[in-house]
C-alpha cells in the first residue's frame, strides 16, 4: 500500500527546496534573522486619480536608505577565514564553518546593497505591476519585522490599495487584498474598500478568490454565501495562487555577478517570506467535512473542488487539499496510490535535478543562480508544471522515481531514529536519577 497523505502540509515541505539550500546554512549560522488596473478604471476613473497611485521613484523607498549599515567584513583571506561566492571571505568558528557574527554581518550588508538597488529599480520601473511587486514587498518585510514600524507597513499598503483601486491587473488587486487583509481590525483608509467579491470579478476563472469569497462568508457566518462561493471555486477552469511572483519580480531587478549573487539570493528568499497570499484551506476542508457526505449537492460541489485543486491547480498545497478531500469523499484506492505515485516521483526528481551537495558547498555561486532560476521559472510555470518538467527531464517512470524515493525516505527515517536513540543514550541522567544510581 503506498504512503499516506495528509491534507495539507505533505508536499509544502518541497517548496523550501525552491526558497535554496543557502537559507538552511544561514539557519543553521544563527537563523533567517533578515526576516524576524480593475473596475474602478473601467467606470472612470480620472487619470490624476491613476497617476496619484503611481510611486513617484526610488525617493518613495527612503526607508530603505537610511537603515544602519553593518559592519565591513574584510574582502582578503586570511588563515582563519572562508571563502564564500563571489570572492568574499568571512572569519571561521572553532567548528571551521563561517563564523555566526561574521556570517550575520556579511549577509546584512548584502542583503542591503541589493534590495535598495532593486527596490530602487522597481520603484522606477513604468509597470504598475512592478511598482505594486514593490510595495507589496515592502509591507510584508515591515509585518515580518515587528518593530513597531507600523506607519512604514500603513504607507505601503494605502498605496498597494490605491493602485488596486484602478488596476485592471487581478494580480496586484490579490496582492493589495493580501495586504490589507494582513490586520484587517486595524486597518483603515483605502483599505476599507478592498474585498475579495472585487477581486473575484476582475479573475472569475481563477478559484483563488473565490476561495477568498468563500472565507469570508464563513467568518460572516453567512451560509447562502458560502455554499454560492464554494460552487464558483468548483466551477473555475484554474486554481492560480500567485505565489513567487513577487520574488521572481525582485529576481529580475537585482544583480546577477557574483559578487552580488548571495545579497540577490536572500533578497528572493526574503520576497518568498514577505508573502501571506496562500488561501484559507481550513474552511474548504471544514465545508468538505462530514457533511459533504450525507449532503447530496455539497457533495458534488466538494468533488468538483477536489478535482479542480488535484488535475488544475498550480500548487503543491493546493493539490494535496484537494487529495484530502477526495479521501473524504471515497475516492478509490487505486487512484490515490496514482496521486502519491504522483508526489513522490517529483520529490524524487527533483532531488536529483538539485543533486544532493554537501554543506560546504551551499555558497557555491553556481548553485544560487539555479536557485534563483528556479524560482523563475516557478512563477512562471508554477510548482506542480515545474516537477512534472523534472520527472521528464530525469528520463525515468514515474514508478521508478517513487520507488526510489520512498528507500530514501525509509532510510532517512532510520537513520533519525538511530540519531535520536545515540542522543538519548549519551544524554546526562536527571539529578534525581543520578542520585539513585550512586546510591546502589
Amino acid at each position: 500500500m503506498q504512503p499516506d497523505l495528509a491534507p495539507v502540509d505533505v508536499e509544502r515541505r518541497y517548496q523550501a527546496t525552491f526558497v535554496g539550500l543557502l537559507v538552511l546554512a544561514f539557519a543553521l549560522a544563527g537563523g533567517w534573522w533578515l526576516l524576524a488596473d480593475g473596475d474602478a478604471a473601467k467606470q472612470g476613473a480620472s487619470p490624476a486619480a491613476v497617476e496619484a497611485t503611481a510611486i513617484p521613484g526610488p525617493t518613495s523607498f527612503a526607508e530603505v536608505e537610511t537603515r544602519p549599515e553593518p559592519a565591513a567584513v574584510a574582502l582578503a583571506g586570511g588563515d582563519d577565514e572562508i571563502q564564500l561566492c563571489g570572492g568574499h571571505w568571512v572569519k571561521a568558528g572553532p567548528d571551521g564553518k563561517p563564523a555566526e557574527e561574521a556570517l550575520r554581518a556579511f549577509t546584512a550588508k548584502a542583503y542591503d546593497e541589493v534590495s535598495r538597488g532593486a527596490l530602487s529599480l522597481m520603484a522606477a520601473s513604468s509597470s504598475p505591476r512592478v511598482q505594486a511587486a514593490a510595495h507589496y514587498y515592502l509591507a510584508g518585510q515591515k509585518r515580518l519585522e515587528q518593530e513597531g514600524r507600523k506607519a512604514e507597513l500603513d504607507t505601503h499598503r494605502e498605496a498597494l490599495a490605491r493602485m488596486a483601486l484602478v488596476t485592471d491587473d487581478a494580480q496586484v488587486y490579490a496582492w493589495a487584498y493580501q495586504a490589507c487583509r494582513t490586520d484587517v481590525t486595524a486597518v483603515a483608509g483605502t483599505c476599507m474598500q478592498i474585498n475579495a467579491a472585487q477581486w473575484a470579478r476582475m479573475d472569475p476563472d481563477n478559484a483563488e478568490p473565490w476561495l477568498a469569497v468563500a472565507d469570508e462568508a464563513r467568518r460572516r457566518r453567512d451560509d447562502a454565501a458560502l455554499d454560492d462561493a464554494m460552487y464558483h471555486v468548483a466551477a473555475a477552469e484554474r486554481h492560480q495562487s500567485g505565489w513567487v511572483v513577487v520574488a521572481a519580480i525582485v529576481a529580475d531587478h537585482a544583480p546577477q555577478d557574483e559578487r552580488s549573487i548571495i545579497g540577490s539570493e536572500i533578497a528572493v528568499g526574503q520576497a518568498i517570506g514577505t508573502e501571506s497570499h496562500l488561501a484559507s484551506w481550513q474552511g474548504v476542508f471544514e465545508y468538505c467535512g462530514v457533511k459533504a457526505t450525507a449532503d447530496p449537492n455539497r457533495r458534488e460541489t466538494c468533488e468538483r473542488v477536489a478535482a479542480l485543486l488535484v488535475e488544475r491547480s498550480n500548487t503543491l498545497v493546493a493539490r494535496s487539499m484537494g487529495v484530502g478531500i477526495g479521501r473524504r469523499l471515497g475516492w478509490s484506492g487505486e487512484r490515490l496510490n496514482a496521486l502519491a505515485d504522483q508526489r513522490d516521483a517529483e520529490s524524487m526528481a527533483e532531488r536529483l535535478r538539485a543533486g544532493d551537495p554537501p554543506q560546504d558547498d551551499l555558497m557555491s555561486c553556481t548553485a544560487m543562480r539555479a536557485h534563483i532560476e528556479r524560482i523563475r521559472a516557478v512563477a512562471e510555470f508554477g510548482e506542480i508544471e515545474t516537477l512534472r518538467r523534472d520527472v521528464e527531464a530525469s528520463g525515468q517512470s514515474v514508478a521508478t522515481l517513487a520507488a526510489q524515493s520512498r528507500r530514501l525516505q525509509e532510510a532517512d527515517v532510520r537513520r533519525f531514529a538511530a540519531e535520536e536513540a545515540a542522543s538519548a543514550a549519551s544524554a546526562p541522567l536527571p539529578a534525581a536519577s543520578a542520585t539513585a544510581v550512586a546510591q546502589r
